[in-house]
């Protein structure tokens, strides 16, 4: 999806939080391949602008680590069936919670395994 030189630099800085992603009890390959996501859409308009300089600032690292941390959970919550989602016309995921997900809450069970 994106030119082989950033996903390189993406990939590569986003297996650096590996062991941080391991220590928050998180599937380290998993929060990778999301961050490394995160990491290109931001580095990829940068490398249009200038190929030789896309380096990310800190701050766009910590707002990519937010949206991935946030996407992990969201993903994990959905593979148990307690939310989902869907793209309204405007394309935005609107997140809901499913059935099930709305008798977890209820039955406060389901939400810590």
């Amino acid at each position: 999806m994106y030119p082989e030189i950033v996903t390189e630099y993406t990939d590569d800085l986003a297996n650096h939080f590996r062991d941080w992603a391991k220590g928050e009890d998180l599937n380290p390959d998993k929060f990778c391949t999301i961050l490394s996501y995160e990491l290109s859409k931001r580095a990829f308009p940068k490398w249009i602008q200038d190929s030789s300089d896309f380096l990310l600032e800190e701050d766009e690292i910590l707002e990519a680590m937010n949206f991935a941390y946030t996407e992990y959970h969201l993903q994990s919550l959905q593979d148990k069936g307690l939310i989902d989602c869907i793209d309204n016309a405007e394309g935005e995921t609107i997140w809901f919670a499913t059935e099930r997900g709305k008798s977890a809450v209820k039955n406060d069970d389901e939400l810590n395994d």
